[in-house]
C-alpha cells in the first residue's frame, strides 16, 4: 500500500480508502465529494447526447436557412419548406 501511495503522490490511508471505496458498488446518485453537491452521474457523459458544438452550428444553420426563406416569394417558400423537411 505505501508503495501505491508513494508513487501517486498521496498519502498511505488515502490510497486505502481509494482502494476500498473502488472495490464496492456505488450509485450514480451518491455525491462526487464530501463538499460537493454533484453527483457521480453527472460526470459520466451521455454518449446519445449530441456535441455541444453540433448543437451550435445545427442553430446557427437553421438561424441562417430562416433569414434566406424570408428573402423568397411565399409560394417558393412553401414549396422548399416541403423539400427541405
Amino acid at each position: 500500500m505505501e508503495e501505491i501511495a508513494v508513487e501517486l503522490g498521496i498519502s498511505a490511508e488515502k490510497a486505502a480508502y481509494i482502494i476500498k471505496v473502488s472495490q464496492r458498488p456505488i450509485s450514480l446518485d451518491e455525491p462526487a465529494s464530501n463538499d460537493d453537491n454533484d453527483a457521480i452521474g453527472e460526470f459520466i457523459p451521455d454518449e446519445n447526447a449530441p456535441a455541444p458544438s453540433d448543437e451550435a452550428v445545427q442553430a446557427l444553420l437553421r438561424a441562417k436557412l430562416e433569414e434566406v426563406f424570408a428573402t423568397i416569394p411565399p409560394a417558393k417558400r412553401k414549396y422548399f419548406s416541403f423539400v427541405l423537411a
